[in-house]
């Protein structure tokens, strides 16, 4: 996160490249929009028929370490999560020096000089996603377990995609079937769906921990952590859940030590039914713990305002220029000590899912 030189080091400014649809504010201006522990969201437009970039500024003094739960990775994790893993996005952070929001993005100093991503692979979401998904955000920012959970099973499904939707239901209502891989091309999957596998375990086991010898303690562990009823049939794999909860990690333990050798007996349905469950079980722990919509808005300061001006603008998901609205935040003229700081645009990678 830091800049290659010491200059700068205070009163960083930040920002995150991530697009919403419409019109925010009047061009060249910056509207408060939300903020996520030490890191402060607004929206700036750069020019009249853009769309709108999201800056984050970054308190330094209230980060004790070089190490925390970054909004720019808790957005990639909630797209993967809102999204049942159909949407995959590698959110980054990239810095601008001296910040000017008179001047478009193509034309600020930025560290990394012409990045293509920068300038051209752009998410666009509407305003409402995100006010949509502040639950899922919240529990991320107060809950570091579920954020790790949540962290690994989105990178499981990056190593290996299926549709999870189809995995849910019942074999009769499957549009996917997920087939095991052509002979020819299993070796090359091997890889892919052991690293998965890994992942999703780790999920699990950052919730629920590693099974015991006395299943009445861990059946009790269990129902402290999460929601998902321990005996009832994890369809998928025929079995209940706590029985698969066991059976998951001595594949697990095949998958993370291969001593040299390829698997003979992995398969990927061994892969589906561990992502799969990873997923129930993050899904119970966010049933459990995630507040409402209108709390975790107010907890993460969403400026109310924004969602009004799009309401009454007559245009689906498009926003009429923001006028003065009290609690609305513009700085109409260049802020001279702003300038000064060093500023980050979010990238958005694309990754797309693999094939089912």
């Amino acid at each position: 996160m830091s800049p290659r030189n010491a200059e700068g080091h205070r009163n960083r400014q930040s920002s995150l490249e991530r697009h919403t649809a419409g019109w925010i504010s009047f061009p060249r201006d910056r509207v408060d929009f939300f903020c996520f522990g030490p890191e402060k969201a607004s929206l700036w437009t750069q020019q009249e028929d853009d769309y709108t970039v999201l800056l984050v500024e970054v308190d330094r003094t209230n980060i004790l370490s070089n190490l925390w739960r970054t909004l720019a990775s808790s957005m990639s994790i909630s797209i993967g999560l809102a999204s049942m893993q159909e949407q995959s996005r590698e959110i980054d952070y990239a810095w601008i020096y001296r910040f000017d929001q008179q001047k478009p993005v193509e034309s600020q100093d930025r560290l990394d000089g012409d990045d293509p991503l920068i300038l051209n692979e752009r998410s666009i979401y509407r305003i409402e996603h995100w006010f949509d998904h502040a639950r899922i955000l919240e529990l991320l920012l107060r809950d570091e377990k579920f954020f790790v959970a949540a962290q690994q099973l989105c990178d499981s499904f990056r190593n290996h995609w299926f549709c999870l939707e189809c995995a849910l239901r019942p074999p009769a209502h499957r549009r996917h079937q997920h087939p095991e891989p052509d002979v020819w091309s299993m070796v090359s999957r091997i890889p892919n769906m052991e690293t998965a596998i890994v992942q999703a375990t780790r999920a699990v086991e950052g919730l629920l921990g590693k099974p015991g010898q006395n299943r009445t303690r861990t059946r009790d562990r269990w129902l402290r952590e999460i929601r998902l009823p321990p005996e009832d049939t994890f369809d998928l794999a025929e079995k209940s859940y706590f029985d698969f909860y066991y059976d998951l990690f001595p594949v697990r333990n095949d998958s993370a030590h291969s001593f040299g050798s390829l698997s003979a007996t992995l398969t990927r349905f061994d892969a589906i039914t561990a992502q799969t469950f990873a997923h129930l079980v993050v899904k119970s722990r966010f049933d459990r713990d995630a507040c409402a919509d209108s709390e975790a808005q107010s907890r993460l300061s969403f400026n109310d305002a924004l969602l009004s001006n799009i309401e009454g603008s007559g245009h689906s998901g498009m926003s009429s220029p923001v006028r003065r609205v009290l609690g609305v935040i513009f700085h109409r003229e260049p802020d001279a000590r702003a300038a000064e700081k060093g500023v980050r645009l979010a990238v958005s990678k694309h990754c797309k899912p693999g094939t089912t």
